[in-house]
């Protein structure tokens, strides 16, 4: 019987220290999850810090070439007006004065709307 109460004390003991040991590992474990999670979670933050100072940068950059092309664009429309003009010119001074005076508004307003347009284009990328 004695024998019987020694090997029930060690059974206990062992299931007492195999308690302690499932505890103390499952508290580690938990530990290990939290700190692994505070570092995803840094890491995520970083990632998405990051992207979004690259579009600033990709946006600043498209911003550029937009308002580089429009000023290309507005160059080279301008030198075909002036071709235009100087083509059609002779021919409006045949035409008489209240279809001139006409076709002289309509070539400024023409051009005021152009430039209308390209400052705004090019303020709405700046």
């Amino acid at each position: 019987m004695a024998r019987i109460n020694d090997i029930r004390k060690e059974v206990n003991e062992v299931a007492k220290n195999a308690a302690y040991v499932t505890i103390g590992l499952g508290v580690i474990g938990y530990q290990r999850a939290q700190v692994r999670r505070n570092e995803l979670a840094k890491r995520v933050q970083q990632r998405l810090d990051q992207p979004s100072q690259d579009l600033v940068g990709t946006l600043f950059a498209a911003r550029q070439e937009v308002a580089k092309r429009a000023k290309d664009i507005d160059g080279k429309l301008e030198k075909t007006l002036d071709r235009i003009d100087s083509t059609i010119s002779p021919l409006e001074d045949k035409l008489p004065e209240e279809a001139r005076a006409a076709v002289k508004y309509a070539h400024s307003q023409a051009r005021s709307v152009r430039k209308q347009i390209t400052e705004k284009i090019l303020s709405s990328v700046a």
